[in-house]
């Protein structure tokens, strides 16, 4: 990349970062009232970091959530999981960009927020225990991710287009949060999806860079990577099969909110010419 390419996503991560000290910055403990967690069990595990505060309760019976959403939201911290290779593998890529690998640390940082908020929820609600989510991480685990796409543009293309999924998904899923009555699970995914917003419209903007440098190669990409999209770690997560059904059967995720709420979304926000329709199938999404 140019001189004048790196210059403005240096500036746009001077920006990213500075925003996110003033608006974003929350945590676990201090900013997700656990006593209007609902659990199905008779309190919440005690000790470890998993624990509820000193001095806090749970609410018990009322609005649990259903078996179905825990199981999305446990998937959702599955995801998370692979936070060591996704900033890894990108890192190894980006490396020579410094606003690029700068972002990428800075965005580990938050990330690592999101799958520890729902790894607690999961405990203090009572729907898993911690060795239950251990065991379930190491299997998780076992099989390392690695960089869907080896071209520094076509990953930016990439994680444009996780970013805002993410965050259409944890939208969805906070649908189901409200509708159950669990504030803590709402609270949780309010935080989460204006982290990936925010995150989204990093990449958006340095989207807007490669299109203003050299806008037939980087539409191009663009095309390229939305028609061979999938979810991160899919292919890493055991049952993931089954478990992106539930989100389907949820409409948490699924084809027609990709090409909805995400595809759509990013070509007017790059104004660049659609090549998915709404008759894009769920099958042809994730190839």
């Amino acid at each position: 990349m140019t001189d004048a390419v790196e210059h403005q996503l240096w500036s746009l991560f001077r920006e990213f970062l500075e925003r996110g000290e003033r608006t974003r910055r929350w945590s676990v403990e201090r900013d997700v009232d656990w006593s209007t967690v609902s659990s199905v069990g008779a309190g919440a595990p005690a000790g470890g970091a998993s624990a509820p505060p000193s001095g806090t309760t749970t609410a018990m019976g009322a609005g649990v959530v259903s078996a179905e959403i825990v199981d999305i939201v446990e998937s959702f911290f599955a995801v998370e999981l692979f936070l060591p290779d996704y900033v890894s593998e990108a890192l190894r890529l980006l490396r020579s960009s410094r606003g690029r690998a700068w972002m990428q640390a800075a965005w580990g940082y938050e990330e690592c927020r999101h799958s520890l908020a729902l790894e607690t929820w999961l405990v203090r609600s009572c729907r898993r225990t911690e060795r239950q989510l251990e065991e379930f991480a190491d299997a998780c685990l076992a099989t390392p991710w690695t960089l869907p796409y080896d071209e520094p543009r076509k990953l930016l293309a990439y994680q444009m287009i996780q970013e805002l999924s993410t965050a259409v998904s944890y939208r969805h899923l906070r649908d189901h949060a409200d509708a159950a009555g669990d504030d803590a699970l709402s609270s949780i995914l309010r935080h989460i999806l204006i982290d990936e917003r925010a995150h989204y419209q990093f990449f958006r903007d340095a989207y807007r860079v490669m299109l203003a440098d050299d806008r037939d190669g980087a539409i191009s990409d663009l095309h390229f990577v939305l028609g061979t999209f999938e979810m991160p770690a899919r292919r890493c997560i055991p049952g993931f099969e089954a478990r992106g059904a539930r989100m389907e059967q949820a409409r948490v995720f699924d084809a027609t909110i990709f090409v909805k709420e995400v595809t759509r979304v990013i070509y007017a926000h790059l104004d660049v010419p659609r090549r998915i329709s709404l008759n894009t199938t769920p099958q042809e999404v994730s190839r």
